[in-house]
């Protein structure tokens, strides 16, 4: 079953990333679901109207993560989150048990 957005009510979906291909990559998928889409580096916030929703790819080392997530908290409040890394976070998984 392939999932749709409401044409009507097609979401923002603001897409950072550091690499372009994958920011591309997600654009592409979220608009043949029919939502709309931006993208930009994972230091630059695009575009000035409110994202529905921030996919966001996060950078290394994990203090620039942290900064970077409480920057869209600060300027998005109330915005969703979907974060992604390619890095594992060891303090995530050691608070997760063997």
């Amino acid at each position: 079953m392939k999932a749709q957005c409401d044409a009507a009510a097609a979401p923002r979906v603001a897409v950072l990333a550091g690499d372009a291909v994958l920011a591309a990559l997600f654009a592409e998928w979220l608009a043949q679901a029919g939502c709309n889409t931006v993208t930009g580096g994972t230091d630059a916030l695009p575009g000035a109207a409110r994202p529905d929703l921030m996919l966001v790819e996060l950078p290394w080392p994990r203090a620039r993560a942290v900064g970077l997530l409480s920057r869209l908290a600060s300027a998005h409040p109330g915005v969703p989150v979907i974060a992604l890394s390619p890095n594992f976070f060891p303090s995530v998984a050691s608070r997760q048990g063997p």
